[in-house]
C-alpha cells in the first residue's frame, strides 16, 4: 500500500480468485442487471453523457441479490457500516473526457473504489492527482471531498465498484 496526501493506493488489492470472482459478476454478459443513469458528476448534469450502474446496497438496506459478491471486499476492509455500494460501467469515449468534480455524500465519510479492468481512464482527486485505472488496483479516499472520473479510450468499458462507508 502506498498512501500520498489523505489517500492509499493498493494494488493486487485481492487473492486472484476472489477478485475474478467479482469481475465475472460484474462485467460477465448477462450477469447482472444494468441502469442507464444520466449525468456523471452530478445528476441530470447537461453534457456529461451517460452511465450504467448497478446498486447493491444503498438506504440501510440490499438492494441486489448480487451483494454477496461484494464479501471478500468486505473482509479485508471492514466496515463498520455501509452508506452505499454500486457497479458502475461507462463506456469508450475517442477522447478522454474529464467529468466535473463532485462529492458523494456532504459528510465526511470513508470510501473506496475498486478498479475491475485496465484503461487509460482515472480518478481525479481534490488536490488534483489523477489515479489510473487498473485491474484490482483499489482507492482509499474521503468521497466527501471533491473528485472526478474521466472516460477510457483504449477499452470498450472501464468498470468500478465503489463503496460509502464509515
Amino acid at each position: 500500500m502506498r498512501g500520498i496526501m489523505d489517500h492509499v493506493i493498493s494494488d493486487n488489492f485481492l487473492d486472484r480468485e476472489s477478485f475474478e470472482s467479482i469481475k465475472e459478476v460484474v462485467m460477465g454478459s448477462n450477469t447482472i442487471p444494468w441502469f442507464l443513469s444520466w449525468g456523471v458528476s452530478s445528476e441530470n448534469a447537461e453534457g456529461e453523457g451517460a452511465y450504467f450502474t448497478h446498486t447493491f446496497y444503498s438506504d440501510y438496506q440490499i438492494i441486489s441479490e448480487y451483494f454477496k459478491i461484494l464479501v471478500p471486499i468486505f473482509k479485508e476492509v471492514r466496515p463498520k457500516a455501509l452508506i452505499r455500494a454500486r457497479a458502475n460501467m461507462s463506456y469508450q469515449t475517442s477522447e478522454r473526457i474529464y467529468h466535473g468534480m463532485h462529492t458523494d455524500y456532504p459528510y465526511e465519510h470513508k470510501g473506496l473504489i475498486l478498479y475491475l479492468n485496465d484503461n487509460d481512464s482515472c480518478t481525479v482527486l481534490e488536490d488534483g492527482t489523477e489515479v489510473e485505472c487498473r485491474e484490482n488496483r483499489i482507492l482509499f479516499f474521503d468521497p466527501s471531498k471533491e473528485h472526478a472520473s474521466t472516460t477510457c479510450t483504449d477499452q470498450t468499458v472501464r468498470s468500478i465498484i465503489i463503496v460509502n462507508y464509515f
